[in-house]
């Protein structure tokens, strides 16, 4: 295959479905009465993981190459699996799904593959457990198979309990499950969150005839609400485009020479393209056609031109919408006369350096596992964190295919002399305490996400490794080396100073994103 260089990009193009609202038009249409028909679906897998788990609970789900139907039956309509209910890789399956899970009379176990049953679920089990929901981690450890029980005899629907839970951190996720068991609570239940998340939820329930309510406080908080209601209704679905895949059209008509590019139905909820606005603060020329909400969510056509791009600054109450768009915006920056700026990985949480991490070029050698199997920081079968507990190079490999993108941060201390061995402990534990504050704020909009920390795991004094499984997944998280990582290499091929010398030492860490 020949990759040729166009000088111009002109013509339109569709960009997949957004993900979250296709998990969300199954579940929903699921749960109301009659048929909803969904167009623009994303059949990829995560997606395919809800259709399964409702197909086993009972609903009639038509999968045809032009449209999805499904005939749901109502918010009591339901019926028991035969089986687990297997949520694949989807951790927007697993956590969405326990909050509707929660108000049925019956028992489920939801659980995936190794990689979703190694995600932290404490963040909803937590509020569902308040709600009077009887949620059971089977390994104990926080993470799935989940067993959520119902404690009345089959057949009677439970009542869940109302409650007003704040949230520590902005999470769609959270905010969702706790809203979706409210439709079964016996009052108002109410989500207060410190910044607004992404609100599909709310609007796509709305639309299907529940009564949600969003209020944004004078701090910035928000605060989602939402009253139990006799039944929702099917609708007709058009799903938006999904920005972050237009993310790439967008970048490139605006770079290259001559472009016009239509890029067409492209969701622009404000909670969730912050991209948009960033490229008007660079001078973009961008275009709204044909606006509508005719599902709930905005969408436009968006017409985007060549244009001689300016740096910004991007800081603030925009970084929640755009968290998945930083490597494009850093791509763009990089053509834009003068400094952008992006302040909430690097100023607002101290790294010397951070930027956008080439996930493409991620290579696990066995030669760094061979440099960890000299144990030298004795942490090598002893930890679940590092080798061999945290998976052969090839699980691995397997588990971070489906990232794309990614943010890598460094930092840097300035020794004395080579013995300053005070300064470099210094140094490796700012460096711990920042990424743990940063992997809190990502894992708040991106539940999924997989970090790789500077140094082995301590969160426990002695790792319960091999014995029983770990006690705080949540937390625990495995080094660069611990996946077959080059550190130096890594940051090179990313474009970032490997900022280690003589009388120089740094500490570099990584999260990857979908």
């Amino acid at each position: 295959m020949q990759i040729q260089p166009v000088k111009q990009l002109r013509g339109e193009v569709s960009v997949p479905g957004d993900k979250s609202i296709s998990h969300r038009s199954i579940m929903f249409g699921a749960l109301a009465k009659g048929t909803t028909e969904i167009t623009h679906f994303l059949h990829g897998a995560d997606c395919l993981s809800t259709i399964g788990c409702f197909r086993a609970m009972g609903i009639n789900i038509e999968d045809t190459p032009d449209r999805i139907l499904v005939h749901g039956k109502g918010l009591h309509g339901l019926s028991e699996p035969s089986s687990f209910l297997d949520v694949g890789n989807s951790g927007t399956t697993t956590r969405l799904i326990s909050g509707i899970l929660s108000g049925q009379p019956f028992a489920t176990t939801l659980s995936g593959d190794a990689s979703l049953n190694s995600r932290p679920m404490k963040r909803i089990m937590e509020p569902l457990g308040m709600m009077g929901a009887d949620i059971l981690s089977q390994n104990g450890n926080g993470c799935a198979p989940l067993l959520i029980n119902s404690l009345l005899p089959a057949g009677q629907n439970p009542s869940l309990h109302a409650i007003h839970y704040h949230s520590k951190v902005a999470s769609a996720q959270v905010k969702s499950s706790v809203l979706l068991a409210g439709l079964y609570a016996d009052g108002l239940t109410l989500v207060t969150e410190p910044v607004l998340s992404r609100n599909h939820t709310e609007l796509m329930l709305n639309g299907f005839g529940a009564n949600v309510q969003t209020e944004i406080h004078s701090d910035g908080s928000a605060t989602a609400s939402i009253l139990p209601c006799e039944e929702l209704y099917g609708q007709k679905i058009l799903v938006p485009g999904d920005i972050s895949s237009a993310a790439y059209f967008i970048a490139a008509a605006l770079l290259v020479p001559g472009s016009e590019l239509l890029i067409k139905n492209v969701g622009t909820n404000p909670t969730r393209a912050g991209i948009l606005e960033v490229c008007r603060a660079m001078g973009a020329d961008i275009t709204y056609l044909n606006e509508n909400c005719d599902s709930g969510e905005p969408t436009a056509d968006l017409l985007v031109r060549t244009s001689t791009l300016h740096g910004t600054t991007v800081e603030g109450a925009i970084i929640p919408t755009l968290i998945d768009e930083i490597p494009m915006i850093a791509v763009m920056a990089a053509f834009a006369e003068g400094t952008t700026v992006i302040k909430d990985a690097k100023e607002r949480f101290g790294f010397e350096e951070a930027g956008a991490l080439n996930v493409e070029a991620l290579e696990f050698l066995p030669e760094v596992r061979q440099m960890c199997a000299a144990d030298r920081c004795r942490s090598f079968n002893r930890n679940w964190s590092c080798p061999p507990g945290c998976g052969t190079l090839e699980e691995i490999a397997e588990r971070v295919k489906p990232y794309t993108r990614g943010i890598l941060v460094q930092s840097i201390g300035q020794l004395e002399d080579e013995f300053d061995v005070e300064t470099m402990m210094e140094t490796e534990h700012t460096q711990k305490a920042r990424f743990a504050q940063l992997v809190e704020y990502v894992r708040s909009k991106e539940p999924d996400c997989i970090p790789m920390a500077a140094g082995a795991c301590q969160v426990c004094k002695k790792c319960t490794y091999p014995d029983a499984p770990c006690r705080f997944p949540e937390k625990s998280i495995p080094s660069m080396e611990a996946y077959g990582l080059f550190v130096s290499k890594v940051c090179i091929q990313s474009g970032m100073k490997y900022n280690y010398g003589k009388n120089t030492i740094a500490y570099s860490s990584c999260i990857l994103l979908k």
